[in-house]
């Protein structure tokens, strides 16, 4: 696919057309007929404008006013077209203006010899011979204000340099002063601010114009922390230009709007007593980012563009603009960043009137079908009957249909690279729709750290959830209290900032209070050993039947060495989500878990889900063949660090157990320490400072830390001996020749 498409002066006069305005035909005659022709403009054409351009500024102004004061009976992708022609047409006019104005005298009578004779106006100034069919630029709402007119001055540049050219080339250049000559220099400044008031005054009966160009006017309102994104139904409503809604569409919009009154976890998956608050009190509008950077996986590529908080001004403005309905938009996030409740949040937004959305989880979808079948699929499931997407599409009845995908990585990482495309197909599906005349716009999630495995877009827009700043870690933390009647206190929670940044972490760290009171003073290790033992025993507590103390903390514990074995398989293999199949076999090797297993401790077999139960574990699933297919991923790095330390601390505490158990019976055996052995033979921990930190901490609350010190010295220096291979086998070892295969080498 190619770049955005883009109007030409003689594109936007032809979208109306002659029939339903007749100054196309006056301005197409004035001109010598070459506004609706389809060639290149020559020598007297180019002057034919300037003689004309008197009757061309009043007829574009018109035309323009034309174009974008018609609302009813026109579809929403119509309005868009029709804004998108008129900004073209202000554009192109408002570098007229300033000729006119200029006092440059010279018309069709002053032609005289060019410095190159015989040579064509299209070789020679090209800026000029495509006046009329050159693409105009557009303005765009990821871009901030004076970036969009930056780019307006470029190409007015590229016009006032072809046009001093083509001055330069007449015999009225020797007629003219220094002041008229100067005039010339300074034509694309002229030209940029004459835009400004030209656009400004179409604004105020096209407010679409504002957003588009993330006008200054909306700048003010920009550090407000906002909810629920109400600030988009309010603007839409000022803007719809749509139908009352038939009965499919008002059933979807009244389907999508009633989560803004459901809670934003259920209420089974917490404490008794709480009260949980509604996604129109506590989703807080996200700081975000908004670009095309290069390596977008890569935090570093993010460091340059500004932070946004106008979250609303953005959509309005995508939605409403051309490129909407080319491209993907690709939002991108770290988990619990508040990806899938965005797009419930801004579907319950979208104007029934304008608008027809439609979410699909793509964990349910099947990941074999093409990208309609996976549309039909979610289809079937929300309106409890079979539609094609071609029929769902022909029902908008002039709304815009909006297509969220939520979970892309999910795909990605269950299926491999067999996904990689997916965003370049939907590229092309959005492109064989509009030329079906059944446009389509689509909004993409995805955890960012995939975002380098997908083949993205030339010209997508790629939007970056922000973590939370104080102010919107607060305004959550008000509403949660709101509801509760509570007080969660919001300087204890920002005393954690790597909890207190993600809207879902911050759910459970106020869902933790609610069972023990959060205290500033503990180190950072306890917190996390507080947290994860306090989540593990409300899911024990679900599951066991026996309830003595003793059962409980036994399963507890295995519960968080079951979570410690999934940090381990990330951290050894170097990544940072592990596939289902690959946990098995860690958890067989390190915890002797079999799928045959029953009771409180079920193990991860194929297509169980037991860690996905867990705020702090990213479940991502796909279905592929009937099949489920699942990988998973810690919410936040610390967890798993965390974990990675307390597997390797508890594994030293009952090595220095074994030791003193051995020595008691026999001193001379050497001690096994091959499970140590293995657990550090793929991965320095050095590789994570955390979990250095975490080690240290532990031990520093540690009775036996002098003790432990002692026994390491003693098996360093044997560190090289012989030792049978154990079943743990992340990554395939490489031997050295010279050393037996069931040893590692480190």
């Amino acid at each position: 696919m190619g770049g955005i498409t883009t109007f030409s002066y003689r594109d936007a006069v032809k979208l109306m057309g002659a029939s339903e305005h007749k100054a196309v035909a006056v301005l197409d005659k004035l001109l010598g007929g070459t506004l609706l022709a389809g060639s290149v403009l020559g020598i007297p054409d180019v002057l034919s404008w300037f003689d004309a351009k008197a009757d061309l500024i009043r007829f574009s102004h018109e035309y323009a006013v034309k174009l974008s004061e018609k609302r009813s009976g026109i579809s929403r992708y119509d309005r868009t077209q029709r804004l998108h022609a008129a900004h073209t047409v202000i554009v192109l006019v408002s570098f007229f203006e300033v000729v006119d104005e200029s006092g440059v005298p010279f018309s069709t009578a002053d032609l005289g010899f060019l410095q190159k004779d015989g040579v064509s106006l299209a070789k020679v100034l090209p800026e000029l011979a495509g006046l009329a069919t050159s693409p105009v630029p557009l303005v765009s709402p990821e871009r901030p204000y004076e970036d969009n007119l930056e780019a307006l001055t470029r190409y007015y540049r590229g016009l006032a340099v072809g046009m001093t050219s083509f001055v330069r080339g007449l015999a009225v250049w020797d007629d003219m002063d220094e002041r008229q000559r100067g005039l010339l220099d300074d034509l694309h400044e002229a030209a940029c601010r004459r835009y400004e008031e030209n656009i400004r005054r179409l604004a105020v009966d096209c407010p679409e114009f504002a957003f588009w160009s993330s006008s200054q006017d909306h700048q003010a309102t920009r550090v407000v922390v906002r909810t629920a994104l109400a600030e988009v139904e309010r603007l839409f409503a000022t803007l719809t230009v749509g139908n009352t809604p038939q009965q499919r569409r008002a059933e979807l919009a009244h389907w999508y709007h009633s989560v803004l009154d459901s809670p934003i976890i259920a209420p089974g998956e917490v404490p008794d007593g709480l009260t949980i608050p509604l996604f129109r009190d506590c989703y807080i509008d996200p700081r975000f980012q908004v670009g095309h950077p290069s390596g977008p996986a890569q935090t570093q590529s993010w460091k340059s563009l500004p932070v946004r908080t106008d979250a609303h001004d953005f959509f309005v403005g995508y939605l409403t603009s051309p490129k909407a309905t080319q491209v993907p938009l690709l939002v991108l996030g770290d988990p619990g960043s508040g990806k899938s409740v965005l797009t419930k949040v801004l579907s319950a937004r979208l104007p029934a009137t304008d608008f027809l959305p439609l979410r699909v989880e793509l964990r349910t979808a099947p990941t074999e079908a093409d990208l309609v079948q996976q549309l039909e699929h979610s289809l079937r499931t929300v309106l409890d009957e079979p539609v094609t997407w071609a029929d769902f599409a022909r029902s908008a009845d002039g709304a815009l249909p909006v297509v969220f995908l939520d979970g892309f990585d999910e795909l990605l990482q269950a299926t491999g690279v067999s996904q990689t495309n997916y965003l370049k197909r939907i590229e092309q599906f959005q492109h064989d729709s509009a030329a079906k005349r059944r446009p389509v716009a689509v909004i993409v999630t995805s955890r960012i750290s995939v975002a380098d495995r997908a083949t993205i877009p030339d010209q997508s827009t790629i939007m970056r959830l922000a973590p939370f700043d104080a102010e919107q870690t607060g305004r959550w933390v008000q509403a949660w209290n709101d509801a509760n009647g509570a007080s969660l206190d919001v300087a204890t929670v920002l005393a954690y900032p790597e909890l207190a940044e993600q809207p879902l972490l911050l759910l459970m760290l106020a869902l933790y209070n609610a069972l023990q009171p959060l205290s500033g003073t503990i180190s950072e290790a306890q917190l996390y050993e507080q947290l994860l033992v306090s989540f593990a025993r409300r899911e024990i507590d679900k599951d066991v039947e026996e309830h003595s103390p003793e059962h409980v903390e036994e399963a507890v514990e295995h519960e968080l060495q079951r979570l410690s074995v999934v940090a381990l398989a990330m951290f050894n293999r170097g990544t940072q989500w592990i596939e289902e199949h690959e946990l098995d076999r860690d958890l067989a090797a390190l915890l002797g878990e079999r799928p045959e297993r029953t009771g409180t401790r079920k193990p991860l077999g194929p297509g169980e889900a037991v860690l996905g139960r867990f705020f702090f574990i990213q479940r991502a699933q796909a279905v592929r063949d009937e099949q489920v297919l699942r990988t998973y991923e810690f919410l936040h790095a610390t967890f798993s660090e965390y974990l990675v330390a307390r597997f390797v601390w508890r594994t030293l505490e009952n090595l220095l157990h074994a030791e003193k158990s051995a020595s008691r019976l026999n001193r001379s055996r050497a001690l096994d320490d091959s499970e140590l052995y293995s657990l550090l033979s793929f991965a320095p921990l050095s590789s994570r400072q955390p979990v250095i930190r975490f080690l240290d901490e532990l031990a520093g609350e540690s009775a036996i830390r002098a003790d432990l010190a002692a026994m390491l010295l003693r098996i360093f220096y044997p560190a090289n001996r012989h030792r049978d291979k154990t079943d743990y086998e992340p990554v395939p070892f490489t031997c050295r020749a010279d050393t037996p295969s069931t040893a590692p080498t480190s």
